[in-house]
């Protein structure tokens, strides 16, 4: 036997069930957008750390050379990539 707080809920969920399920829906679209927002981010930090290496790796030959063209110190081939 249901109380009457019982039966007044269920109405109210009745009556709201679409705006409910709608609210629903919303926050889950939202929360998926955030999600694919942060793995997109989190994409770009990767692809800059990348980028970050490859001019530290392409200043450090420029470097390298410059000194090897001063005399500064002597080609080593072996070690050169």
């Amino acid at each position: 036997m249901e109380t009457r707080e019982q039966k007044i809920r269920e109405a109210i969920k009745l009556r709201y069930r679409d705006q409910i399920e709608a609210e629903k829906q919303r926050i889950i679209k939202e929360v998926e957008e955030l999600i694919a927002e942060e793995e997109r981010m989190e994409k770009d930090a990767i692809k800059r750390k990348i980028i970050q290496k490859e001019r530290k790796k392409e200043l450090e030959r420029q470097a390298r050379e410059e000194l090897i063209k001063e005399g500064i110190i002597k080609r080593d081939d072996k070690n050169l990539k």
